[in-house]
């Protein structure tokens, strides 16, 4: 029996895993872990149905507006965009409060654009009932967050991410502080007091994740 060129069985073992990986490709579920940023929950952990659907206005049809929403609870806001909101390591000093999450289009979307388009984005506050500091947080996931300074911003580093700092903008005894993180635009606005210094609010920052 004449046995098949190696040419032959070159070209039948490439067809085969062209197969293979498409097959995979085919096969691999929609949101899966190999293509979604750092900062995402899987889609069974998060709200389904009209919780995931933008309210329309009947006025302009085909349009999608931007949805905003209050929450009680972080666990709550996280479901509302389907990602990991950061906070500070230390819970038990940090009390968050003030949930207020926005979403540019319908869950779903910004889901299959993966901060390609569209935006997710995260406002709260955390207080030290000790000192009274508080952190204003916004997170903006899969954009960066752009804050207005009145000065030139002081470069630092932020959990070896590069960032900047401003000092007494807007307002005098006002600090705050943007980086980008595991695809995440982070802005924190504070003020200085005696009991809160400017140390006390980088180290602060060192903690949120």
């Amino acid at each position: 029996m004449q046995r098949p060129s190696l040419r032959l069985v070159a070209s039948a073992a490439i067809g085969l895993i062209i197969l293979v990986a498409t097959a995979t490709t085919l096969l691999e579920p929609f949101g899966s872990s190999a293509s979604r940023p750092p900062y995402a929950l899987d889609r069974d952990e998060c709200v389904m149905g009209e919780a995931a659907i933008n309210p329309r206005n009947d006025a302009a049809p085909g349009l999608v507006p931007p949805s905003t929403a209050q929450f009680s609870s972080l666990e709550e806001a996280e479901r509302y965009l389907c990602v990991s909101i950061p906070r500070p390591k230390d819970e038990t000093r940090w009390r968050a409060l003030g949930f207020s999450a926005s979403r540019s289009h319908d869950l779903d979307t910004l889901i299959e654009w993966e901060g390609e388009r569209g935006n997710r984005m995260v406002h709260v506050s955390f207080v030290d009932d000790a000192t009274g500091a508080r952190l204003d947080c916004s997170f903006s996931f899969g954009s960066a967050i752009n804050v207005d300074g009145q000065h030139e911003p002081e470069k630092i580093t932020i959990q070896g991410e590069a960032g900047f700092l401003w000092l007494d903008s807007p307002d005098p005894g006002v600090i705050s502080a943007t980086w980008r993180r595991n695809e995440i635009g982070i802005s924190v606005i504070s003020h200085l007091e005696p009991q809160f210094t400017r140390d006390d609010f980088l180290r602060a920052l060192e903690t949120i994740e």
